[in-house]
Protein backbone atom coordinates (compact mmCIF):
# COMPACT_ATOMS: atom_id res chain seq x y z
CA UNK A 1 0.00 0.00 0.00
CA UNK A 2 1.61 3.43 -0.64
CA UNK A 3 2.36 6.08 1.29
CA UNK A 4 0.66 9.23 0.80
CA UNK A 5 3.86 10.30 0.35
CA UNK A 6 4.17 8.14 -2.34
CA UNK A 7 0.78 8.88 -4.11
CA UNK A 8 1.51 13.01 -4.02
CA UNK A 9 4.61 11.90 -6.05
CA UNK A 10 2.99 9.80 -8.22
CA UNK A 11 0.26 12.78 -9.01
CA UNK A 12 2.76 14.80 -9.55
CA UNK A 13 4.31 12.60 -12.27
CA UNK A 14 1.30 11.80 -14.21
CA UNK A 15 0.19 15.22 -14.19
CA UNK A 16 2.99 17.65 -14.26
CA UNK A 17 5.58 18.29 -16.55
CA UNK A 18 9.19 18.25 -14.65
CA UNK A 19 10.19 21.41 -16.99
CA UNK A 20 6.91 23.31 -16.69
CA UNK A 21 7.47 23.37 -13.16
CA UNK A 22 10.69 23.89 -13.21
CA UNK A 23 9.88 26.87 -15.97
CA UNK A 24 7.52 28.13 -13.02
CA UNK A 25 9.77 28.03 -9.93
CA UNK A 26 12.50 30.15 -11.99
CA UNK A 27 9.62 32.80 -12.62
CA UNK A 28 8.83 32.43 -8.95
CA UNK A 29 12.25 32.84 -7.97
CA UNK A 30 12.10 36.36 -9.13
CA UNK A 31 9.33 37.75 -7.90
CA UNK A 32 9.92 36.07 -4.23
CA UNK A 33 13.17 37.85 -4.48
CA UNK A 34 11.93 41.89 -5.23
CA UNK A 35 9.51 41.28 -2.75
CA UNK A 36 10.84 44.02 -0.38
CA UNK A 37 7.85 43.27 2.24
CA UNK A 38 9.39 40.60 5.00
CA UNK A 39 5.46 39.86 5.81
CA UNK A 40 4.42 38.94 2.50
CA UNK A 41 7.90 37.04 1.98
CA UNK A 42 7.56 35.01 4.78
CA UNK A 43 3.25 34.19 3.15
CA UNK A 44 5.39 33.16 0.18
CA UNK A 45 7.59 30.85 1.93
CA UNK A 46 4.87 29.12 3.44
CA UNK A 47 3.21 28.72 0.33
CA UNK A 48 6.42 27.10 -0.96
CA UNK A 49 6.37 24.84 1.80
CA UNK A 50 3.26 24.10 0.67
CA UNK A 51 3.92 23.34 -2.63
CA UNK A 52 6.70 21.09 -2.07
CA UNK A 53 4.63 19.18 0.44
CA UNK A 54 1.69 18.65 -2.01
CA UNK A 55 4.20 17.57 -4.55
CA UNK A 56 6.16 14.92 -2.70
CA UNK A 57 8.45 16.15 -0.97
CA UNK A 58 9.19 15.42 2.81
CA UNK A 59 9.75 18.90 5.13
CA UNK A 60 11.44 18.52 8.26
CA UNK A 61 10.02 21.55 10.28
CA UNK A 62 12.00 21.62 13.53
CA UNK A 63 14.97 21.07 11.38
CA UNK A 64 13.77 24.68 9.01
CA UNK A 65 13.02 26.53 12.23
CA UNK A 66 15.97 25.81 14.20
CA UNK A 67 17.64 26.92 10.33
CA UNK A 68 15.98 29.92 10.49
CA UNK A 69 16.59 30.73 14.49
CA UNK A 70 20.47 30.06 13.96
CA UNK A 71 20.27 32.74 10.88
CA UNK A 72 18.21 35.10 12.69
CA UNK A 73 20.43 34.72 15.91
CA UNK A 74 23.56 35.12 14.26
CA UNK A 75 22.79 38.22 12.79
CA UNK A 76 21.89 40.10 15.97
CA UNK A 77 25.14 39.62 17.20
CA UNK A 78 25.84 43.06 14.94
CA UNK A 79 23.67 45.48 16.46
CA UNK A 80 22.00 48.25 14.43
CA UNK A 81 19.24 50.65 14.38
CA UNK A 82 16.68 51.57 17.31
CA UNK A 83 17.75 49.31 20.70
CA UNK A 84 13.94 47.01 21.22
CA UNK A 85 15.77 45.48 24.76
CA UNK A 86 19.53 45.71 26.41
CA UNK A 87 20.32 42.79 28.53
CA UNK A 88 24.19 43.52 30.06
CA UNK A 89 26.04 44.21 26.90
CA UNK A 90 23.52 42.27 24.76
CA UNK A 91 21.24 45.28 22.45
CA UNK A 92 18.56 43.58 20.66
CA UNK A 93 17.91 45.81 17.96
CA UNK A 94 15.22 46.63 15.16
CA UNK A 95 17.20 46.86 12.39
CA UNK A 96 19.75 43.26 13.54
CA UNK A 97 16.70 41.33 13.95
CA UNK A 98 14.84 42.97 10.70
CA UNK A 99 17.37 41.47 8.94
CA UNK A 100 17.92 38.45 10.51
CA UNK A 101 14.60 37.59 9.87
CA UNK A 102 14.63 38.52 6.11
CA UNK A 103 17.69 36.85 5.29
CA UNK A 104 16.37 33.53 7.04
CA UNK A 105 12.74 33.69 5.32
CA UNK A 106 14.65 34.20 1.88
CA UNK A 107 17.21 31.18 2.02
CA UNK A 108 14.21 28.81 3.45
CA UNK A 109 11.92 30.62 0.99
CA UNK A 110 14.59 29.58 -1.85
CA UNK A 111 15.23 26.33 -0.59
CA UNK A 112 11.66 25.16 -0.48
CA UNK A 113 10.77 26.81 -3.79
CA UNK A 114 13.81 24.84 -5.28
CA UNK A 115 12.36 21.23 -3.54
CA UNK A 116 8.94 22.07 -5.10
CA UNK A 117 10.30 23.00 -8.39
CA UNK A 118 13.17 20.50 -8.62
CA UNK A 119 12.44 16.53 -9.49
CA UNK A 120 14.24 13.77 -10.32
CA UNK A 121 12.76 13.89 -14.03
CA UNK A 122 13.45 17.14 -14.49
CA UNK A 123 15.50 17.26 -18.62
CA UNK A 124 16.05 20.40 -20.16
CA UNK A 125 16.71 20.83 -23.70
CA UNK A 126 20.37 21.00 -25.31
CA UNK A 127 23.48 20.21 -23.88
CA UNK A 128 23.65 23.00 -21.43
CA UNK A 129 20.23 22.26 -20.22
CA UNK A 130 21.27 18.68 -19.95
CA UNK A 131 24.19 19.83 -18.20
CA UNK A 132 22.25 22.06 -15.76
CA UNK A 133 18.98 19.81 -15.61
CA UNK A 134 21.97 17.12 -14.05
CA UNK A 135 23.59 19.75 -11.67
CA UNK A 136 19.94 20.62 -10.19
CA UNK A 137 18.82 17.45 -10.14
CA UNK A 138 21.57 15.73 -8.18
CA UNK A 139 22.12 18.76 -6.02
CA UNK A 140 17.94 17.88 -4.72
CA UNK A 141 18.79 14.02 -4.46
CA UNK A 142 21.84 14.88 -2.26
CA UNK A 143 19.01 17.47 -0.40
CA UNK A 144 16.44 14.96 0.21
CA UNK A 145 18.95 12.10 1.43
CA UNK A 146 21.07 14.33 3.54
CA UNK A 147 19.65 12.09 6.81
CA UNK A 148 21.96 9.19 5.80
CA UNK A 149 25.41 11.18 6.56
CA UNK A 150 24.75 10.61 10.61
CA UNK A 151 27.25 11.62 13.71
CA UNK A 152 30.16 9.31 14.03
CA UNK A 153 29.19 7.40 10.51
CA UNK A 154 30.31 10.01 7.96
CA UNK A 155 32.24 8.38 5.95
CA UNK A 156 29.38 5.08 5.62
CA UNK A 157 27.17 8.05 5.43
CA UNK A 158 28.76 9.16 2.27
CA UNK A 159 29.46 6.02 0.44
CA UNK A 160 25.53 5.19 0.96
CA UNK A 161 24.27 8.21 -0.65
CA UNK A 162 26.95 8.19 -3.63
CA UNK A 163 25.44 4.61 -3.78
CA UNK A 164 21.87 5.83 -3.84
CA UNK A 165 22.68 8.32 -6.52
CA UNK A 166 24.27 6.17 -8.86
CA UNK A 167 21.41 3.77 -8.93
CA UNK A 168 19.21 6.72 -9.49
CA UNK A 169 21.16 8.07 -11.94
CA UNK A 170 21.59 4.54 -14.15
CA UNK A 171 17.39 4.23 -13.48
CA UNK A 172 16.55 7.86 -15.21
CA UNK A 173 19.28 7.80 -17.82
CA UNK A 174 16.71 7.00 -20.22
CA UNK A 175 14.33 9.96 -20.96
CA UNK A 176 11.19 9.75 -18.72
CA UNK A 177 8.36 10.12 -20.24
CA UNK A 178 6.11 13.68 -19.71
CA UNK A 179 2.51 13.29 -19.17
CA UNK A 180 0.15 15.07 -21.71
CA UNK A 181 -0.32 19.00 -20.79
CA UNK A 182 -4.23 19.28 -20.26
CA UNK A 183 -5.79 22.16 -19.76
CA UNK A 184 -6.76 21.44 -15.85
CA UNK A 185 -3.46 20.60 -15.09
CA UNK A 186 -2.16 23.82 -16.58
CA UNK A 187 -4.99 26.11 -15.04
CA UNK A 188 -3.89 24.65 -11.58
CA UNK A 189 -0.11 24.75 -12.52
CA UNK A 190 -0.41 28.70 -13.79
CA UNK A 191 -2.75 29.26 -10.38
CA UNK A 192 -0.07 28.15 -8.27
CA UNK A 193 2.42 30.71 -10.22
CA UNK A 194 0.22 33.79 -10.13
CA UNK A 195 -0.14 33.57 -6.35
CA UNK A 196 3.27 34.24 -5.25
CA UNK A 197 3.70 36.81 -7.72
CA UNK A 198 0.41 38.64 -6.58
CA UNK A 199 2.03 38.78 -3.31
CA UNK A 200 5.09 40.59 -4.53
CA UNK A 201 2.81 43.26 -6.75
CA UNK A 202 0.81 43.79 -3.65
CA UNK A 203 3.95 44.58 -1.19
CA UNK A 204 4.49 47.83 -4.21
CA UNK A 205 0.55 48.67 -3.95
Amino acid sequence: MKSRFEKRRLWRVRHLRSADVFCAGLLITGAFLLNPSIELRFAQFLLFWCYAWLLGKKNNALITLCVMLGITGFNLITPYGKVLAEWGSFRLTHGALMGGLRKAITLEGLLMLSRASIHPELRLPGAFGALLADCFRVLEQISSRKALIKNGRIIEGIDALLLELSEDEAELRPAPIEPPRTVKDSLLLLAATTLPLILTVSAYL
